[in-house]
């Protein structure tokens, strides 16, 4: 039981995170948020943002359908081996990600999205790794 609760909130922060990713870079490119305090502040025009900003929301977006399908929101078959590769394979990209933050030239995405990157890395590795329960995460 505990491992199955445990199990649902590792899911929900990992959902949770990722859609306020989207909605973070959803307001870069809608201009809300300024384009310097991301991408290492190393973005030199407005065209260069827009370029990045839409590659990075469709990374996301696709992790984000990854993070569904393993909490069995959406189905598409019954795959738990190819969606624990992808989450592997996204957990190496928000360790290398959270790197990079870490080096970036703005105190924003040192402090604010090194975390976020770096526990969004050990909970893919963590859904990777354990078995997928048969409920749904909206079950409790």
């Amino acid at each position: 039981m505990k491992k199955r609760y445990s199990e649902k909130i590792q899911i929900s922060i990992f959902l949770f995170l990722l859609i306020v990713i989207i909605v973070f870079h959803s307001f870069v490119l809608l201009g809300i948020i300024p384009f310097d305090i991301v991408w290492g502040g190393k973005l030199k025009n407005h065209s260069e943002m827009i370029s990045l900003e839409r590659i990075s929301l469709f990374i996301t977006i696709l992790m984000l359908m990854v993070g569904l399908l393993r909490a069995k929101i959406i189905t598409f078959g019954n795959h738990p081996v190819k969606i624990s590769v992808m989450l592997y394979t996204m957990s190496i990209l928000f360790g290398l990600n959270s790197i990079g933050n870490l080096l970036a030239d703005t105190n924003f995405e040192k402090f604010i999205f090194t975390p976020i990157t770096l526990l969004l890395a050990l909970l893919s590795w963590q859904l990777a790794r354990t078995k997928t329960s048969e409920t749904k995460i909206e079950n409790t």
